[in-house]
């Protein structure tokens, strides 16, 4: 037994009508599998004994990925793939492992995410793409964020994420507006992690975007990959 127990880490898709799980049931799905999987898990001490799982960027419902990444603790050593092998039996196309290592990073060392969004709406064409553009490039980008106060009560407040956004492209194809970016994905105070959520919420706020039928509009999210701070070198 290891003397101090170390970490496997997994990448991982998640991805089709996964998308649509909240994070809570990806987690209890998830510490399943790798029992049927019969992983070498680290369980703490006490009346409630329970493995260590660390993810890393939970979702929103709704959006999808290709570079999902959970850290788990085990008690001996093991041949990461060969775990790897051995969970995704266990799996779906859907919900499915792609890498497993041993890490020398930390998860606090992801800074930002690159997401695809595809989006349809009603008087989608290039005129409106570029409009999307300006926004997005703008020197100044103000959203209303969800904070909780010193009480827990949640409240809005306008931030500028101007500096949290970089890298955008933004095209007008197949009847939809692209937007390729990357978004602030660190989870420390002086450099905010920005919900891809939030990019559609302003697009909505400030040009009426999805504003029309329900039933003829829609979009999508995807994540592609996370990046070290220098937004160029893939995390690992």
């Amino acid at each position: 037994m290891l003397e101090v127990p170390k970490f496997i880490r997994f990448k991982f898709r998640k991805v089709g009508n996964l998308q649509f799980i909240s994070h809570l049931d990806l987690q209890k799905a998830m510490a399943k599998v790798l029992v049927r999987a019969k992983a070498p898990l680290w369980y703490s001490k006490g009346f409630n004994p329970h493995a260590k799982l660390i993810f890393a960027l939970p979702l929103s419902v709704g959006a999808q990925s290709e570079c999902e990444y959970l850290d788990v603790r085990v008690e001996r050593a093991i041949p990461p793939l060969e775990l790897m092998e051995h969970i995704n039996a266990e799996l779906t196309e859907e919900l499915r492992f792609l890498d497993a290592y041993y890490p020398e990073t930390a998860l606090e060392d992801i800074y930002w995410a690159e997401y695809d969004f595809s989006i349809k709406t009603m008087g989608a064409d290039e005129k409106l793409a570029r409009e999307v553009e300006k926004l997005l490039t703008a020197e100044q980008v103000i959203i209303l964020k969800k904070a909780k106060d010193k009480y827990k009560k949640i409240f809005f407040k306008e931030i500028d994420i101007a500096p949290y956004i970089r890298d955008v492209s933004v095209d007008f194809e197949d009847g939809a507006i692209k937007i390729n970016a990357k978004l602030s994905a660190s989870i420390n105070q002086t450099h905010p992690h920005i919900n891809p959520e939030n990019i559609v919420t302003m697009l909505k706020d400030k040009l009426g975007i999805l504003s029309g039928d329900v039933t003829q509009e829609q979009y999508d999210i995807m994540r592609t990959r996370i990046y070290f701070e220098d937004g160029v070198t893939d995390f690992r």
